[in-house]
């Protein structure tokens, strides 16, 4: 039977090599930032592909969906889908710095210097 952590490596997997993380495998430090809707909350995981460990969970708004990642790697911010609203996470203190009300289920987001939220408006 499977567990949940080796369900979640191939999607691990997947979203490293989409990042291009798989040239030079296994010899660059990475942090991986992995959300989950069934704790709200965002896992951190550090180490060399394959063998990550967990640092930390972040407790976040209910059910976070998506993640964008500023150009500069000091921030993350959640699409919190449940409680309309955007977490923004302090990528090197590794806490939540900020939690945004955007409009209802909230789903995509984007970086460039920006977080574009694809939201419907309140009601």
């Amino acid at each position: 039977m499977m567990n949940r952590t080796s369900l979640m490596w191939p999607i691990i997997a997947l979203v490293l090599s989409c990042l291009g993380v798989t040239r030079g495998y296994g010899q660059e430090t990475v942090t991986l930032f992995v959300t989950s809707m069934t704790t709200n909350t965002v896992s951190v995981l550090r180490g060399r592909v394959p063998d990550l460990s967990p640092v930390k969970q972040i407790p976040v708004g209910r059910e976070p969906h998506n993640l964008g990642i500023s150009p500069d790697g000091r921030w993350v911010a959640t699409s919190d889908r449940r409680s309309a609203e955007v977490s923004v996470i302090d990528t090197e203190r590794l806490v939540e710095v900020a939690r945004i009300r955007v409009g209802r289920q909230p789903h995509d987001l984007a970086d460039r210097g920006y977080v574009f939220d694809s939201s419907s408006p309140h009601r």
